[in-house]
């Protein structure tokens, strides 16, 4: 068998052997590494971790080895702009991503202007390239091809039948769903109902009805895989047969697991021909295999654009990006997926779209590759002047993922002061979240709970609308600084903030830490060097408009009290008895999960008490953000028995009141 590096890179010219002094080259992969599109952020780790690997095992590229920085959109446009700009100083030789349209596009002007070559694995809408942007390319179809392929199969299929158009109101979503809307319709097939629900949504019982109420035979879903799952389970329990299918946003084993297996039998998706059995993937596909991993979805295609820059910069004999946009322009690359070259535009010149159905056990097939693109429909993509979106923005962007849930002229509490008029909380509002579980202590004995509190709390901040969180865990202090100074950038553009720490914390001096994974305290006085004050997660916090929040699940036992007795002059109090009150600036909220000079429980279950009161209160309709917080100390007073009280300090406005989840 002829070697990995022979099979994946033909025609490549690479440099002289890499010598330990030879400085790589960095680059940028940016995606949904969390929120509720992170199953591709995985693909696209797994896929460009994978291509870097194998590259650099062939001698890198021009002689240097390629070094991968990870940065995570979560599908947002604010957030990707904000790592673009990150990328773009960090003087990236180039970007695989970004996976959502609405992230590209945006981001991609920015790359632009710092002379930086984007490479999309994913992104399919037409404008990303219609600009006249010299530096983007993608590895995909565009929305007008995969649009006219789903077309020609339900011409072909359901002729004569009621047929629904849905679409999620996202680029991606409503790009794909008015693209294959224009090619049934010039096939001659009206569709009978057009309805468009928001990103995010749970409850789809006013569409079900609406898709019952029409006979609905099939309903076309423009969307990325949560929502039309939903969906397509209430379709099930309101015991609808409408057959429901969609584009390649559904193409992950994420779709069956939220909707049900059994539910999801007969569901219909076009994505191109399964990459997994292209014969050009043979052999990373063995060495996927070896790891345990099934590159589905658009793994393959993280792979393929990864070495379609490095095949163009060996040919160009530079990683200087305009030189390498020549070279992509110009050739053909052997990749994962095949040949592939590119027109004057960045497009891929060899798009291919078949149909796939699932069935009850959740896996997917190819049923109907009988529809080649070039025999669709032929839509004609507008020209640029009529695809740009309409001013401001001056790019397309994605409504932020389900509108924040909060209501407004909701009187305020019972126990409240009286106001006039309070001014609630607008859906146009940002919030967004850092959301950080230590676990793993490396000095200590490690936690149970953190990891899990903070999944569990990142999930519910998610379902009740937050348009940006960020879930790390285990970090050690340089990362955790990092990821603090980061958020303290999307902060910026934020009217909510909120930090959530599950973890070890303590008080020396009447100043509070939070404690890295790392940390080594022999002495008190080794805290400022090892630890991360208080101060530093509210200045990171304090960045937003209207309202901010710290959340410490992290006054546990102090593990290194034992070994810190004999230096604690500069303590309060003992340091193994949680932390010190503070008090935060005006329009700042700090939550404690235990009282200042208490300690908080690990717990025994899967979550923390703390976390598991607040994960369930978050979602409670029509509690403003001051009640919240007593509900959530009543119920873990109730659960511990009264051994772990709950406390809130700070102050936020009167005059306007905040909610997590609206009142119905």
């Amino acid at each position: 068998m002829r070697n990995l590096a022979g099979i994946l890179f033909a025609g490549a010219v690479l440099a002289a052997p890499v010598t330990a002094a030879a400085q790589t080259i960095k680059i940028g992969l940016a995606g949904p590494m969390t929120g509720a599109n992170a199953a591709f952020g995985a693909q696209f780790k797994q896929g460009a971790e994978r291509a870097v690997a194998d590259i650099n095992a062939a001698g890198g590229v021009l002689g240097r080895k390629l070094e991968l920085t990870i940065r995570d959109d979560a599908c947002d446009p604010v957030t990707a702009r904000t790592w673009a700009s990150v990328l773009v100083t960090e003087k990236v030789a180039a970007v695989i991503g970004h996976f959502c349209s609405s992230s590209s596009i945006p981001a991609s002007e920015v790359y632009a202007k710092g002379d930086v070559l984007q490479i999309s694995p994913a992104s399919s809408n037409p404008t990303l390239t219609e600009r006249n942007l010299w530096n983007v390319f993608r590895v995909v179809g565009r929305d007008e091809q995969q649009g006219a392929v789903a077309a020609q199969y339900i011409l072909k299929n359901f002729s004569g039948k009621n047929i629904a158009i849905l679409h999620d109101k996202s680029t991606y979503g409503k790009g794909l769903a008015d693209e294959t809307r224009k090619a049934l319709n010039a096939g001659g097939l009206k569709d009978r109902l057009y309805e468009t629900f928001n990103y995010g949504d749970k409850d789809f019982s006013a569409i079900v009805s609406k898709l019952k109420a029409q006979n609905i035979d099939l309903a076309y879903v423009g969307g990325l895989y949560t929502e039309p799952a939903l969906l397509l389970r209430q379709m099930r329990e309101a015991g609808l047969k409408t057959v429901l299918m969609s584009g390649d946003g559904i193409a992950t084993t994420e779709f069956p697991s939220i909707a049900g297996t059994a539910v999801t039998e007969g569901t219909l998706f076009t994505f191109n021909p399964d990459a997994r059995k292209n014969p050009a993937a043979r052999a990373v596909m063995e060495a996927f295999r070896r790891s345990g991993f099934d590159p589905e979805g658009y793994t393959l295609y993280a792979y393929a654009a990864v070495q379609v820059w490095a095949q163009a910069a060996a040919a160009a004999k530079s990683v200087e990006s305009r030189q390498v946009a020549a070279a992509l322009k110009s050739g053909t690359f052997n990749t994962a997926l095949g040949q592939l070259s590119f027109d004057a535009k960045g497009d891929r010149r060899q798009p291919d779209h078949v149909v796939y159905r699932w069935d009850a056990k959740g896996n997917y097939k190819e049923i109907d590759s009988s529809i080649p693109v070039a025999a669709a429909p032929v839509v004609t993509p507008p020209p640029p002047a009529a695809v740009a979106p309409p001013p401001p923005p001056p790019v397309v962007q994605t409504p932020p993922p389900a509108p924040p849930p909060v209501v407004a002229n909701v009187p305020p509490p019972k126990q409240a002061a009286p106001i006039a008029t309070p001014k609630a909380a607008t859906s146009s509002e940002r919030r967004v979240a850092l959301v950080i579980g230590n676990s793993a202590y490396k000095n200590v004995s490690a936690l149970t709970n953190p990891k899990s509190d903070a999944s569990t709390i990142a999930a519910a901040l998610r379902q009740v609308g937050f348009q940006s969180v960020t879930l790390v865990n285990d970090l050690d202090r340089n990362k955790l600084t990092e990821a603090l100074q980061k958020f303290a950038e999307v902060a910026e553009t934020a009217d909510w903030s909120l930090v959530y720490f599950a973890g070890h914390g303590m008080e020396i001096g009447g100043v509070n830490y939070l404690i890295p994974i790392d940390a080594k305290l022999s002495s008190d006085r080794d805290i400022t060097f090892q630890a991360v004050s208080l101060e530093v997660v509210l200045n990171a916090a304090e960045r937003a408009k209207k309202l901010r929040l710290v959340i410490l699940d992290a006054c546990r036992d102090n593990p290194f009290a034992a070994q810190m007795k004999r230096t604690m002059a500069n303590a309060t109090r003992s340091v193994s008895r949680g932390l010190a009150q503070v008090e935060p600036e005006a329009g700042t909220m700090v939550v404690y999960a235990a009282k200042h000079g208490e300690t908080a429980l690990d717990g025994t279950g899967g979550n923390s008490p703390f976390a598991t009161a607040l994960a369930k209160n978050l979602a409670t309709p029509g509690l403003e953000v001051r009640l919240l917080f007593d509900v959530v100390r009543d119920d873990v007073m109730e659960t511990t028995g009264r051994k772990q009280q709950p406390f809130s300090y700070g102050s936020i406005s009167g005059r306007q009141q905040f909610y997590f989840t609206a009142a119905r």
